[in-house]
């Protein structure tokens, strides 16, 4: 009797670190996927032309992503903000799911400002009050919603 008790502590215990561990790895990825995946799409989508076609490239690769960079990343999902100046602020989100022993998930999130000049820069940014832990639909991929 007391070994069942001591196996099923056990595996309470491993069920609450999983959730936690998944959740922090849903933010490595999504801080990831951001900062290298996302900026380096973004770098590519820049002609060699004035300031406002640089950050228009920009604009329109955030709302109709090259389709070979959604198949490779289609965990990924983001929310485009008002483009202000030279800087857009976009909620990214990426979806974790852990295939080893516990098959759990998570939505990573994480608010982001993208300046474009000659080349693309990001800086992390603090996300908005009220911004949801998941996209919305709860959908995987891409989804653009900017104003």
């Amino acid at each position: 009797m007391a070994r069942g008790a001591l196996l099923g502590s056990v595996a309470l215990l491993l069920v609450g670190c999983a959730g936690a561990g998944d959740q922090r790895h849903a933010e490595e990825a999504v801080a990831s996927f951001a900062d290298i995946s996302l900026l380096g799409s973004l770098q590519d989508a820049l002609p060699g032309a004035g300031p406002q076609e640089r950050l228009a490239a920009v604009v329109q690769r955030l709302r109709v992503p090259d389709e070979t960079f959604m198949i490779l990343n289609g965990d990924a999902s983001w929310v485009v903000g008002p483009v202000r100046e030279s800087t857009i602020g976009v909620t990214v989100y990426y979806f974790y799911a852990d295939k080893s022993f516990s098959a759990s998930q998570a939505w990573g999130v994480v608010c982001r400002e993208y300046t474009v000049s000659d080349t693309v820069a990001v800086t992390a940014a603090r996300c908005p009050d009220g911004t949801p832990r998941t996209p919305g639909s709860g959908a995987i991929g891409w989804d653009y919603r900017g104003s």
